[in-house]
């Protein structure tokens, strides 16, 4: 048995409360009698971290450890006593202290970000500066976190990422069916959309972000091809359904909305510069006029100029 510390104090196991709020909530039961058996052997060599808690102790981090002690028949364990926390400092302490063991699953860690997001009231962004994460990774398990099929999303080993796109994809979908197609789009069509996309990644019918941005152009360009995307029990193919839906229209107008932007953005630092209406060729005009042109056909009197 390990020697007994003395910073450490043990504390009899029916005293430490596990903490409902607890992240981490799947143990792997293999590894769990493997801890077990070592607990027997050499006793807990990691002290349990808990809080007071109402004559007891609160659990912070160590209930693997709690459960192959009481498994093992030990009648007490080690802990390090810390301030009491209030429920938000407790999760986020919780956060990065299980981000730090390699079988903390997919599942657990977007509960995770969503919790704290909810509690916190702090969008993808504001969490990742919070927790020193980018907001990618944030945004990313998030994501995760609001699928229907996250059990199938795992079995198929399908990276993180990719659940943003899913995502994503699956709200166009609700977003087209009930605008344009005035229909509900169900939990079960949902589900069931989510399903087929997985599918599609796990095939290779879908491996980039350009694959996704093909099926989102047919949706936008055919919303009845959502309702054949629910129904096919064969491979469909993101550039199969572009033919299809002819959505060749829906690729150039996104592509000029996305240009239009970065045009904008030069525009208006080019004019808060000194010299900005004597700085164009004759060549430069001449191609910002038959912009104006095309412009105007889409919202007519729009000035491109106009801040």
């Amino acid at each position: 048995m390990a020697t007994k510390e003395k910073n450490i104090k043990y504390v009899p196991l029916d005293r430490i409360v596990p903490d409902e709020d607890q992240p981490r909530r799947l143990f792997d039961p293999s590894r769990l009698k493997d801890l077990s058996e070592s607990i027997k052997k050499h006793g807990i060599m990691n002290p349990l971290i808990v809080e007071d808690f109402k004559g007891n102790y609160l659990l912070v981090d160590g209930e693997r450890r709690l459960k192959a002690a009481k498994m093992a028949g030990l009648k007490e364990v080690p802990v390090n006593i810390i301030p009491a926390q209030s429920g938000t400092d407790r999760l986020i302490q919780q956060f990065h202290v299980q981000a730090q063991h390699e079988d903390w699953t997919s599942a657990e860690r977007a509960a995770a970000f969503l919790k704290l997001g909810k509690e916190l009231k702090l969008s993808g962004v504001q969490l990742g500066e919070l927790l020193n994460l980018s907001h990618a990774i944030v945004r990313h398990f998030m994501s995760y976190g609001n699928l229907i099929n996250q059990k199938l999303f795992q079995e198929k080993n399908i990276g993180i990422k990719v659940a943003t796109r899913i995502l994503s994809l699956r709200n166009l979908a609700k977003h087209t069916t009930e605008k344009f197609l005035d229909k509900e789009f169900t939990r079960e069509d949902k589900k069931n959309f989510e399903h087929k996309i997985i599918s599609m990644v796990e095939s290779g019918e879908l491996t980039n972000e350009h694959d996704f941005t093909k099926m989102k152009d047919s949706i936008r360009s055919e919303p009845k091809i959502i309702q054949k995307i629910l129904d096919s029990k064969s491979n469909l193919t993101p550039s199969g359904l572009f033919i299809e839906t002819n959505a060749r229209l829906a690729y150039h107008v996104r592509n000029a909305y996305n240009s239009a932007g970065f045009l904008h953005a030069h525009l208006i630092k080019a004019h808060n510069l000194k010299g900005f209406n004597t700085a164009w060729s004759t060549k430069q005009k001449k191609a910002l006029v038959n912009l104006q042109k095309i412009l105007e056909s889409v919202v007519p009197g729009i000035d491109p100029y106009d801040e």
